[in-house]
């Protein structure tokens, strides 16, 4: 009989973890073809994309040379603004099932679920499978995650391939710890190596987490294979970065430099205090009732494990990212996307070994401690602006709730003190940690269905509204001029602001950030260039380097002494092929003159 439960248990593992993905994919594939596309940076990496499924292999924004400045990543020709290997990835995938938004977004959808596998089998081999079953669902039900594959948050589809190779490189060092195998290291260098034609910079956190490890358990000679390590990374990465740096030094050598200044400068106005990274980015990648069972987790480890256990390890994996990032400059959530998996492990496994120790009391302290952070999160959501924009909140539009909230918080509190000094049952501790668990689970599913059908504008871009006139251009454009056109428009003159709310408006930040970029929206759904020349420095100058081009077109509502080939919600659509440029040019400087004067 005990060989026979011996044998169920792994299959009612395999069971349950099929469960979840089964459970992880249909949220990921909850309306994942929205037409909607989030400015930050979804619009930006769709255009890249389907340009690369069209002309491989060289990565473009623009498909022809229109004399934008190349560093401005969402405006320029070449684009080498993010290390590529998601982009070739995801471009295979979008022109291999057909071309369209859901295929674009299938690839995070898929790696997100490989990570949850591979978060699963490091529970499993090192810790048990109940802890890979629990690690593996905080991922993948992650409302953090589902954002990154619907592209509703920085960055998208490339964290997720960055989190499973590092999830990977994760077992792997894991692995050594117990085994110490030389061969172990080849494959570690190997796979930092895919993650670093990911991510960059961020993916060579796993060779410093080996040598801490190592430093600490007080076996540096056992680092002598990590050399070969660092030779197999090495075969994986130059060939890649000494061609660009070859063939296109400028663009190749600027963004390297603008990788490594984020450390040092306020990149993009991302600058951030040091303190950043624990009190806002961690709470909202996890979700701030997870929050006090993270820190615990993370402190605990690193205080009771012994060193080169997992438990230990995971920790320094931790740290590795969350402690060096913070003296950074610039800060973005997804930089620390990375401590997850490992953030994920930690949780049940110091919560199994709280309840194996019988510390009753703590466990239901932290559990009432979740409770209480909920709670006052919520309260803090309701009142909480950034930059005149309120964040959105179920409870901000009823005050009684605060009132409600705050008394139950305080409840919370004193429970937890009563707890800690009198409580001492292992059923009760069970309960109350299981109904948290289910709490906690229904709390990440709710809040990925409620935000798969949410605005746009609510996350970061423009509001659905505005992006109909867009996508209505350029559906109108694609039968009406050929792909090697080029479109000429003057978006920032205003003209659709008055009468569509949320036509400029951007999520958290200054109006002009989503400005800048809406012409990309019609560009993608027209797949014909689009120059917006109010986006330049000098439009005058600009519209001077289209004099002669024949095959150019421009949207405006101006009128021009020739018969519009069509009417967009934008404005008319003229050819220029025999319009003299004496008298459209300033037409389109025209329109970004009255802007700024406006403005």
């Amino acid at each position: 009989m005990r060989a026979g439960k011996a044998t169920n248990r792994p299959r009612l593992s395999w069971i349950a973890l099929a469960s979840l993905l089964a459970t992880s994919c249909i949220l990921f594939l909850q309306n994942i073809g929205t037409p909607n596309i989030t400015t930050w940076d979804e619009v930006v990496h769709v255009n890249v994309v389907r340009n690369l499924a069209e002309h491989c292999c060289l990565p473009r924004l623009h498909r022809s040379g229109l004399g934008t400045d190349y560093r401005d990543w969402g405006n320029n020709a070449l684009w080498l603004h993010k290390p590529l290997l998601p982009f070739y990835t995801t471009a295979a995938i979008y022109k291999l099932f057909g071309g369209s938004l859901w295929a674009f977004r299938l690839s995070g959808a898929i790696f997100a679920l490989l990570t949850a596998v591979v978060i699963y089998l490091i529970g499993s081999k090192f810790l048990n499978d109940n802890i890979g079953l629990f690690a593996a669902a905080i991922f993948s039900l992650s409302p953090f995650t589902n954002a990154l594959v619907h592209g509703k948050t920085y960055s998208g589809f490339p964290d997720l391939f960055f989190a499973f190779f590092v999830s990977v490189a994760l077992y792997l060092i894991l692995d050594w710890t117990q085994s110490k195998s030389a061969t172990t290291l080849r494959w570690l260098g190997f796979v930092v190596g895919l993650a670093y034609l990911c991510k960059g910079g961020l993916a060579l956190a796993p060779f410093a987490v080996l040598a801490v490890i190592a430093i600490l358990a007080g076996s540096i000679r056992d680092l002598t294979p990590a050399l070969e390590s660092i030779v197999v990374f090495a075969i994986i990465v130059l060939p890649e970065r000494l061609y660009w740096l070859a063939y296109h030094p400028v663009e190749a050598g600027y963004e390297q430099k603008q990788q490594l200044l984020h450390l040092f400068r306020n990149v993009e106005g991302h600058a951030s205090p040091w303190y950043f990274y624990f009190t806002n980015s961690l709470p909202h990648i996890l979700v701030p009732a997870l929050v006090p069972f993270a820190y615990f987790s993370i402190g605990w480890a690193l205080t009771q494990c012994r060193p080169r256990t997992p438990g230990h390890s995971l920790s320094i994996w931790s740290l590795a990212y969350l402690v060096p990032l913070s003296f950074g400059v610039s800060k973005i959530d997804n930089f620390i996307f990375a401590v997850l998996p490992a953030v994920a492990l930690l949780i049940p496994l110091a919560m199994e070994s709280l309840m194996q120790s019988r510390q009753y009391s703590l466990v239901l302290s932290l559990c009432f401690g979740s409770l209480a952070m909920y709670i006052l999160w919520q309260i803090a959501l309701s009142s909480r602006t950034i930059e005149g924009i309120v964040i959105w909140s179920r409870w901000s539009e009823h005050p009684y709730w605060l009132t409600f909230l705050a008394v139950i918080a305080i409840l919370a509190v004193a429970l937890a003190l009563w707890y800690l000094i009198k409580f001492d049952s292992k059923m009760v501790t069970s309960s109350v940690l299981s109904l948290t668990s289910v709490a906690l689970l229904l709390l990440y599913v709710h809040t990925n269905v409620l935000e798969n059908w949410i605005d746009a504008l609510q996350f970061n871009g423009l509001s659905t509204s505005a992006q109909v006139p867009l996508r209505q251009t350029g559906s109108d454009l694609r039968g009406l001029v050929d792909k090697n056109a080029l479109i000429i428009v003057a978006l920032d003159d205003g003209r659709l602001e008055a009468s569509l709310t949320g036509f400029f408006a951007c999520g958290p930040g200054p109006e002009e950030c989503v400005k800048r970029l809406a012409s990309l929206y019609i560009m993608y759904w027209s797949d014909v260039d689009v120059l917006d020349v109010c986006r330049e420095p000098q439009p005058q100058k600009t519209v001077e380097r289209f004099r002669g081009w024949k095959n150019a077109y421009l949207v405006t509502n101006d009128l021009l002494p020739a018969l519009p080939l069509g009417r967009s919600p934008i404005g008319n659509v003229y050819s220029l092929r025999d319009i003299p440029f004496e008298v459209w040019s300033p037409v389109a400087i025209g329109a970004c003159q009255q802007s700024r004067t406006a403005l």
